[in-house]
C-alpha cells in the first residue's frame, strides 16, 4: 500500500469515528429530552417490574411481581370450563406486559426480572429515557 492510501484509509477511519461521536452525543442530548412515561409493552412491563424491586428493597424483601386480584382467575376458570384452549385465551384475563400462569394460579409480568433489576438500579423518573 502507498503512501497516501494508508493517508487516505487513516483519514476515512477518523471521519468515520467522529461522526459515530456525533450521532452518539446527538442522541444522548436528544433522549435527555424525552420524559420517562411507561406506554407501550416493553416499557410498561419493565418499568412496573422495575418499581417493584424498588420497592421490594426499600421493604427488604424479595419483590412479589404476580397480581393480586382474583378477577383473571374467575375468567381463566370460566374459560377453561368452556374448553377454550389456554393459548387463545392466556393473554386475554391479564393486563398489558402480563400474562396467567396456571401452574402458579396467578397473573404475572411476561419479562424475566434480569432488566427490571437493572433498571431498578436507578432512581424512578431516571431509569429509562427513552420515548
Amino acid at each position: 500500500m502507498t503512501r497516501a492510501g494508508a493517508l487516505a484509509g487513516g483519514l476515512w477511519l477518523c471521519m468515520l469515528g467522529l461522526s459515530l461521536a456525533l450521532s452518539g452525543r446527538n442522541a444522548l442530548r436528544r433522549a435527555d429530552t424525552v420524559p420517562e412515561y411507561a406506554h407501550g409493552c416493553d416499557r410498561f412491563g419493565y418499568l412496573t417490574m422495575a418499581r417493584e424491586v424498588r420497592r421490594a428493597a426499600a421493604r427488604g424483601s424479595l419483590p412479589d411481581f404476580h397480581m393480586a386480584t382474583p378477577r383473571p382467575g374467575v375468567l381463566a376458570a370460566h374459560l377453561a370450563s368452556l374448553g377454550v384452549p389456554r393459548d387463545l385465551w392466556y393473554e386475554l384475563v391479564a393486563p398489558h406486559a402480563h400474562h396467567w400462569f396456571p401452574s402458579a394460579g396467578a397473573v404475572g409480568p411476561q419479562y424475566p426480572p434480569g432488566t427490571a433489576a437493572l433498571l431498578a438500579l436507578f432512581p424512578e423518573g431516571r431509569a429509562a429515557r427513552t420515548g
